[in-house]
């Protein structure tokens, strides 16, 4: 999430192809049409499955990548370990038709406690937001007057003041 958010390969970037920002990713534009109503995003169309397994596959690839990168870090004793783990690293299936339908726990959890390459840690919960890193974010991100531009994080289930609503929790 520190990673610059005009590069390719950001979370700003891609997770935007999800939705908001409606600005183009490496050189494609989103195509609107029916069915699509978040940027590239085929949400309501017959279509969205087999566009969202790639999408997830990106997002897994980016990942893996960091963990790759981070598990290098950890000192010579434990660096099997974490390599071990971040040769596996892969995005937990959400089973999203299961009744009652939720959000795991952990995306309502503001901090986490991790094992970083100096210790124990409380961190800022990745899963929770996303810190904007140039807020505001420049015009041409959202559409003219939308709020969201000025949003200093992401909003999950905003309400029409766009601050996060309790309904996420009970998803």
């Amino acid at each position: 999430m520190a990673t610059p958010e005009t590069e390719l390969t950001s979370y700003f970037q891609v997770a935007g192809i999800h939705g908001l920002p409606f600005i183009s990713w490496d050189g494609v534009n989103p195509a609107p049409g029916e069915g699509v109503i978040n940027g590239y995003c085929t949400h309501s169309n017959t279509l969205f499955p087999t566009w969202h397994r790639p999408y997830l596959a990106l997002i897994e690839q980016v990942i893996a990548g960091h963990a790759q990168t981070l598990a290098k870090t950890y000192p010579a004793a434990t660096r099997a370990t974490y390599q071990a783990a971040a040769d596996n690293v892969r995005l937990p299936f959400w089973d999203w038709a299961a009744i009652p339908q939720r959000f795991p726990d952990v995306l309502t959890w503001p901090t986490v406690q991790i094992t970083t390459p100096t210790g124990v840690k409380n961190v800022t919960n990745p899963l929770y937001n996303y810190k904007f890193l140039s807020n505001p974010e420049p015009p041409e991100w959202f559409p003219a007057g939308d709020p969201l531009g000025n949003c200093p994080t992401t909003v999950r289930c905003p309400d029409q003041n766009y601050t996060v609503s309790e309904q996420h929790h009970r998803l």
